[in-house]
C-alpha cells in the first residue's frame, strides 16, 4: 500500500499478491469484507475516533463506503451510516491473473472526510487487505497496524496508527 496526498485529495494505491483473485457482489455497500478485498478506515485528528470512515473496494471495483460509529470498540454497538455520499470518491482496479495480481487505485476527496471543514494534519488510520482463497487455504487478513484480535476485528480504533498529512 502506498499513500500521497496533496491540498484536497488522498491517493491510495494497494497492490495484491493473489493466486485466486474473485468476488461476486456489484452493489454498492455489498458486504465486500465477506470476500476479497482492501479497506481504508480512517478519522481526522489525532485523538481514538468514535466516528470514522470505512472505505473498501473489491478486485471487482465495487465499492462499500460507510460512516461507522463505534462507541466502545464493540460490534454490538457499532452502527453504520451507509448513506454517506463521500462526495468525489473515485476508484480504479487493475486485475493481472497471468502475473497473479491486482491493484487497486483509490482517490479520497479530504473534503469529504472532514465534512467540509479544516484538514487536519494529524489522522487515526489503518489499512487492510482482505485475502479468502476459494481452495479452502487459510484466509489472509493484513493490517497496516494490526489490531491483534482473534477471530480478526479491523474495527479497533484504538489499534489505528497515526497518519501525519506533512
Amino acid at each position: 500500500m502506498r499513500l500521497r496526498h496533496d491540498q484536497e485529495n488522498l491517493h491510495i494505491h494497494f497492490e495484491c499478491d493473489d493466486t485466486d483473485i474473485w468476488g461476486t457482489h456489484h452493489e454498492r455497500n455489498d458486504p465486500l469484507y465477506e470476500e476479497e478485498c482492501v479497506e481504508i478506515f480512517i478519522a481526522p485528528d489525532d485523538a481514538d475516533p468514535i466516528t470514522y470512515f470505512e472505505i473498501e473496494v473489491s478486485p471487482l471495483n465495487t465499492i462499500f463506503a460507510a460512516r461507522i460509529h463505534n462507541p466502545n470498540s464493540r460490534r454490538s454497538d457499532m452502527s453504520a451510516d451507509l448513506d454517506w455520499p463521500c462526495e468525489g470518491l473515485q476508484t480504479e482496479t487493475h486485475v493481472d491473473k497471468a502475473n497473479d495480481r491486482w491493484s487497486v487505485k483509490i482517490f479520497i476527496p479530504l473534503s469529504s472526510l472532514t465534512d467540509g471543514g479544516k484538514i487536519p494534519t494529524l489522522w487515526r488510520a489503518n489499512f487492510f487487505r482482505i485475502d479468502r482463497p476459494r481452495d479452502g487455504s487459510p484466509h489472509e487478513f493484513s493490517a497496516w497496524s494490526p489490531t491483534m484480535k482473534t477471530p480478526p476485528d479491523f474495527h479497533q480504533p484504538k489499534s489505528f496508527g497515526l497518519l501525519t498529512l506533512a
